[in-house]
């Protein structure tokens, strides 16, 4: 066990960390971790540094707080690629490493200084009372005061303190007319003129709050930095940015370019403000149109050719002077029109979409029609088309055709605002366009 004197920061804590592979070669370059344990307590890091001295051997320097107590002191190290080393100390109160008395303040003395045997206080008779006297001897003779009576007594102010025999005070006798400055007698005079009212009438001592010195200072540190001229504060701006309310001095300022173009501004009572109203009313026409990729907007008519009227025109104009044979073909027409407003059709994430419209004079018996979906950002790319899932009624009656969607779950879109369009691929017209939302739902169950 190596020991250690209390407090002592300049002697290290050396321990020696070997290979783990070999478990005898030191362990060089390492960064140890080490922990301490001071008189039995719950091992901790020191407060201390731990640095190399070589061939695996390591050291902490400890502070004081690390050998601050007496009794056992447990070092603990570990690091990677070498076996834990522990290395017991004992923090004690002498000095261990002093040549002359380790360290002891009663051993203030060498022995040769000491009478020797031949003296005559070896021949005094040695007495158990005389003994017990040496008990009073609980400190140094040095320590104690070297003043003589005389020395104590010649001191103009004196103070009885912790004194074993009783003092007699004459409280009866008269203060004199002129007392002495500071004396007890000049404070009982003015007694009566300077305690003029009740001590407790005075603020308590644990009412009183101390002054924020520290606050106080950190205000005077700020405000002796403060130059004034008369009793106005001087101040020096470095680039800092200010607002100025009024500037009656405009000496050396001018606009910049930017500021030219607020000369032909227009003023605001100049301004008219949109007519939104009419806006709106106009987007939702435009809203209804449908472009195609050219952004030619879809449009669809009707064109009914009398062939025979064509032919007897013909007939007519060459009054059959060579017996022409004319064959009139039939004119095919796909031009596209905008139809009726589908309406709002909706639904809900994970659900399918049901709608029925109703389509007048039309007979659709047969037609391949679609309904297709798309975003209003992008016309042209398709994110849902129905076809299998479109049904068709005919009423021969009333000669309308009642078209049915009936959309499969797996094809509903992500959750969102989209467009449709009602495609006859048959006729190769828009019947119908409308909005179409998909609303966000939980699934059942869940």
């Amino acid at each position: 066990m190596k020991l250690i004197k209390q407090s002592d920061t300049s002697k290290p804590l050396v321990f020696l960390m070997v290979d783990s592979t070999d478990h005898v070669t030191g362990k060089t370059g390492l960064l140890p971790t080490v922990t301490i344990s001071k008189n039995g307590d719950t091992f901790a890091s020191p407060t201390g540094t731990v640095s190399e001295i070589g061939n695996g051997w390591y050291k902490l320097t400890p502070s004081a707080a690390d050998v601050g107590t007496l009794g056992p002191l447990l070092l603990h190290a570990t690091a990677s690629g070498a076996d834990p080393t522990d290395v017991e100390y004992r923090v004690v109160a002498f000095d261990p490493d002093a040549a002359t008395n380790l360290g002891l303040s009663y051993l203030d003395g060498a022995i040769t200084s000491r009478a020797p045997a031949s003296t005559a206080l070896s021949n005094i008779v040695w007495t158990e009372a005389r003994a017990a006297k040496l008990d009073n001897l609980d400190t140094t003779v040095s320590s104690r005061s070297s003043h003589s009576a005389a020395d104590v007594w010649s001191v103009a102010t004196r103070t009885l303190t912790a004194f074993s025999f009783a003092v007699d005070v004459n409280m009866s006798q008269s203060l004199p007319a002129s007392p002495t400055t500071g004396t007890v007698g000049e404070s009982l005079k003015f007694a009566d003129t300077r305690l003029d009212a009740t001590v407790s009438s005075r603020l308590a001592a644990s009412s009183y709050t101390a002054p924020d010195n520290a606050g106080i200072a950190a205000i005077k540190s700020q405000t002796d930095k403060l130059s004034f001229v008369g009793s106005d504060v001087k101040a020096t701006l470095d680039n800092e940015q200010v607002t100025v309310a009024v500037n009656n001095d405009k000496t050396g300022y001018s606009l910049t370019a930017d500021y030219d173009r607020a000369k032909t501004a227009l003023a605001i009572t100049e301004y008219i403000a949109p007519d939104n109203a009419g806006i709106a009313a106009i987007k939702s026409q435009t809203d209804k149109l449908t472009f195609d990729a050219s952004n030619y907007v879809y449009a669809v008519a009707t064109a009914d050719v009398d062939e025979q009227a064509i032919a007897d025109a013909i007939v007519e104009a060459i009054q059959d002077q060579n017996l022409v044979q004319v064959v009139v073909q039939p004119l095919v027409a796909n031009v596209q029109r905008t139809d009726g407003d589908g309406g709002v059709i909706g639904t809900y994430t994970g659900r399918r979409f049901i709608a029925s419209w109703t389509i007048e004079d039309t007979d659709l018996t047969g037609h391949d029609l679609r309904l297709i979906l798309y975003t209003q950002s992008a016309p042209a790319t398709t994110v849902v088309e129905y076809d299998s899932e479109i049904s068709v009624a005919y009423d021969a009656g009333t000669g309308n055709s009642v078209v049915s969607l009936a959309g499969a779950v797996d094809s509903t879109p992500d959750a969102g605002q989209y467009c449709y369009v009602l495609h006859d691929a048959t006729a190769d017209i828009v019947l119908l366009a409308g909005k179409a939302i998909v609303r966000p739902a939980p699934e059942a169950g869940t």
